[in-house]
């Protein structure tokens, strides 16, 4: 936003870097503000006008979240342009509840920078497979960060080549959810990781479907008794338009089965899961390229790039419009309670469960955070890991995963996002082919639960004891030759060699 300047041939203009101020004809930009060192940078802040009075201050109004708020930007000469302590928190992939956090801690720490590296930026061509190797050796030489996200990371290689801090000492005072703090405590009492957000496995759809889906083989059992209604825009779910997208949607909750305690794969156990996810996409691909054709859709329409589990809130549309027969993905967030319980509204015969895959009772866990052992800020590291898991830094950023702080996740208030059982927070609608060439029209309220819906979803949570970990290069493994296989271009025990053989040679290096 741009906004006009102290002088008749100046401007200033605003966005998430900070301010700035150019004087017209001119070849510099002066930055004015920061964004970095304040609410600016904060991924859930949106500027909607702004000014500046007779004495240089600046007022910005901001959607800050469900909240419109004015922040006022006041010069301090006493206060230090750049503050005396450098963090640095490093991450695979970019991510915004750290970016909101970071805003906080800033705001409570004004003496320490928070310097946010992310190891793919998404407008360059480095890999997963790239960042991972120049993050571990830089971690191994001690020139690494001083705290680490270790989504995506092989966090068990880490602790067992001593490049973590234990943080049992930082969280002893910390109210987190017993169920996750316990799968992160060794035997000793040592914890050098711990999910600051974490995620429940949920499907839903018509009662009778899904009351018999417990693991992944009964979920293909469940596809295969239905797939006499697949066709054009008639699909199983929307995570298996495609073999890698069939993939992403079910190795999270299924990996814990395949894992040996030296971080080898279980060959038997990773040969069921590709039988599985085979017959789900078996039962599939017909309608699929029916839906191609019927649409004129290219072979890449499904993106092949996508990884991970998928929010369950994105694909309750297409479960009401009947394009899928199950929702399935994470619940991350209270918002995506109001979606599951609305669509129960909307359809009675729905209903939502935890899914299960090979592995039973798994939660995801969200920012999984660690201290590197070698950090050189390791104090401020320490204060900041403690931040995570204060009230403040829990309760924001409500879309990436569920709060661990007992307090907040106990809390009716979250759940209810400050409203009130039955009230109304807004709509969503959407427009869809019946698939006889017309156009519907449906709606869907979005109504927060009943306290009994959400204090079942709340005792839910509470009883996932596995950590669906998700290591990026067996992530990648599984869907390289697991597609191959589900495309029919090689057989199920060539897959799994090719797999087994990729991840003992990440392993050996």
């Amino acid at each position: 936003m741009f906004l006009k300047g102290d002088e008749d041939n100046s401007l200033f203009y605003i966005d998430h870097t900070g301010v700035y101020r150019y004087v017209l004809g001119g070849s510099t930009v002066e930055q004015i503000i920061d964004g970095s060192l304040n609410s600016l940078s904060s991924p859930d802040t949106g500027t909607v006008a702004w000014g500046q009075d007779s004495d240089g201050n600046f007022y910005v109004g901001c959607n800050a979240g469900e909240d419109i708020r004015i922040y006022s930007y006041v010069y301090s000469k006493d206060t230090p342009t750049t503050p005396d302590t450098e963090l640095t928190v490093y991450s695979l992939k970019d991510s915004n509840f750290i970016k909101q956090a970071a805003v906080l801690f800033q705001k409570k720490y004004p003496d320490i920078y928070v310097n946010i590296e992310a190891g793919m930026s998404g407008d360059d061509s480095v890999t997963d497979t790239d960042a991972l190797k120049v993050s571990n050796t830089e971690n191994m030489a001690g020139t690494g960060p001083d705290v680490l996200l270790l989504d995506g990371i092989s966090e068990d290689t880490y602790i067992e080549r001593e490049m973590l801090e234990d943080l049992s000492g930082v969280l002893k005072d910390e109210d987190i959810l017993p169920n996750i703090k316990d799968a992160y405590t060794k035997e000793d009492g040592s914890i050098y990781t711990m999910p600051v957000k974490f995620g429940i496995p949920m499907i839903e759809g018509n009662k009778d479907i899904i009351a018999g889906i417990t693991d992944l083989t009964t979920e293909a059992d469940a596809a295969e008794s239905q797939k006499d209604s697949y066709g054009k825009l008639k699909f199983f779910s929307s995570f298996s338009i495609s073999p890698s997208w069939l993939i992403q949607g079910t190795i999270d909750n299924s990996t814990p089965a395949w894992m040996n305690e030296d971080g080898t794969l279980k060959e038997d156990a990773l040969k069921e899961y590709l039988e599985q996810v085979n017959r789900i996409w078996q039962t599939q691909k017909d309608a699929i390229e029916e839906t191609k054709k019927a649409y004129q859709m290219g072979d890449d329409w499904a993106n092949s790039d996508r990884s991970g589990y998928t929010n369950i809130a994105g694909s309750i549309t297409d479960l009401l419009v009947k394009v899928n027969t199950v929702a399935a993905g994470g619940l991350l967030s209270p918002e995506g309670l109001v979606y599951l319980d609305s669509a129960k509204k909307v359809d009675p015969d729905l209903d939502y469960r935890l899914l299960n895959g090979q592995s039973e009772n798994c939660f995801y866990p969200r920012s999984i955070v660690g201290i590197s052992a070698k950090a050189s800020e390791k104090e401020a590291a320490e204060k900041f890991v403690k931040f995570l898991f204060e009230e403040e830094s829990q309760r924001a950023s409500n879309d990436e995963g569920l709060a661990v702080n007992s307090k907040v996740y106990e809390d009716m208030a979250y759940w209810k996002m400050g409203k009130s059982s039955g009230d109304t927070i807004g709509s969503i609608g959407t427009s869809y082919d019946t698939g006889d060439g017309n156009i519907k029209q449906l709606e869907m309220d979005e109504i927060i639960p009943e306290d009994e819906a959400i204090q079942n979803i709340m005792d839910l949570g509470k009883t996932l004891t596995v950590p669906a970990k998700s290591n990026q290069i067996i992530r990648n493994a599984v869907t390289e030759s697991g597609e191959k296989y589900l495309n029919g271009e090689t057989g199920l025990d060539d897959a799994v060699k090719e797999i087994m053989q990729e991840v003992n040679l990440y392993l050996s290096e």
